[in-house]
């Protein structure tokens, strides 16, 4: 799975039974900050297992952030954001790269490891 090497990896088995798909996140945005770049995605599509204390809240999607960490090489064309894609993940001990584009948009990552920083559940007033 694209998180099998990312620091607290423990979140996703644990949340979700190991099974967390990226395919068809919606590209919210990235903040690159000196030798770190974090991203934001909304997943739309619920996996079947995800914790029981959210059923008391009201949501429809998942918020999911994560951070690259030591960056080799970054790369990016555009400026549009709030776009669906389906990034191309590849992670080994001591190396993570992500690749996504959409709509005039182009990013590329290559970093020394990933790190999940949150899944929260979400509430987004435009789906149902």
């Amino acid at each position: 799975m694209w998180f099998d090497y990312a620091s607290g990896k423990e979140k996703i088995k644990f949340m979700f039974d190991n099974d967390l798909s990226i395919d068809e996140l919606e590209f919210k945005n990235f903040l690159f900050n000196g030798d770190l770049v974090r991203f934001q995605f909304t997943l739309k599509k619920i996996p079947k297992v995800y914790p029981k204390k959210w059923d008391a809240e009201k949501f429809n999607a998942i918020s999911l952030v994560f951070s690259f960490v030591n960056i080799n090489d970054f790369e990016f064309h555009g400026r549009k954001a709030n776009f669906f894609c389906s990034p191309n993940f590849f992670s080994v001990t001591e190396k993570s790269i992500i690749e996504f584009q959409g709509e005039g948009f182009y990013l590329y990552c290559d970093a020394e490891f990933i790190s999940i920083d949150g899944v929260t559940p979400y509430i987004d007033e435009r789906w149902d």
